[in-house]
């Protein structure tokens, strides 16, 4: 059997001082090099949400634009079905006139 000296007691001390410095510093940069990750991916994320909210504004104003051409077309359509449009074409496209009217045409 052997004894130890106090000197030799005190190196192991200091050996596994050294050894539990060592791995929580390493603990420490894991969870710091982790910490890191988690954050720029959630920069990203971020940064693609406000994309993502940027695309669906625009695409809302989209649906507006297109929800006022539809009625606008729809307008049209009715009043391209009315006598009032066939009257205004054949007057003004074809020169037509109703065989009562009488037309008055200035002197150039």
């Amino acid at each position: 059997m052997r004894l130890e000296t106090e000197a030799q007691k005190e190196r192991r001390r200091k050996k596994n001082k050294i050894k539990a410095g060592i791995a929580l510093f390493s603990v420490v940069g894991v969870i710091a090099a982790l910490a890191i990750v988690f954050l720029v991916s959630g920069l990203k994320i971020s940064a693609r949400n406000a994309e993502y909210d940027k695309k669906i504004s625009e695409l809302k104003q989209n649906i507006e634009t297109q929800k006022e051409r539809t009625t606008h077309l729809e307008e049209k359509k009715e009043y391209m079905n009315s006598k009032e449009y066939v009257e205004d074409v054949a007057r003004n496209k074809l020169g037509l006139i109703y065989p009562d009217e009488i037309v008055f045409k200035a002197e150039e």
